[in-house]
């Protein structure tokens, strides 16, 4: 499978998750703005997520180059 199909479809269960246990913290009855919150923190978590993904990746094909290719020329 793709790396970038992958990632999509993990931080997409990730966000159906987080949404989930986010309506199941809040106090009910729910409103409209409570939905909101629930879908905005679980949307700023799998950002972060996905942000780390990728630094983390990006970090380690940097560190796997040979010496010749880290000079700044």
């Amino acid at each position: 499978m793709n790396r970038n199909i992958a990632l999509a479809l993990g931080v997409g269960l990730v966000f159906i998750a987080l949404c989930a246990v986010m309506l199941m913290i809040l106090p009910g009855p729910l409103g409209p703005k409570d939905f909101m919150v629930a879908g905005a923190i679980s949307t700023i978590l799998c950002l972060l997520l996905l942000l780390y993904l990728f630094t983390r990746d990006s970090a380690k094909a940097i560190s796997k180059r040979p010496p010749s290719e880290h000079s700044e020329d």
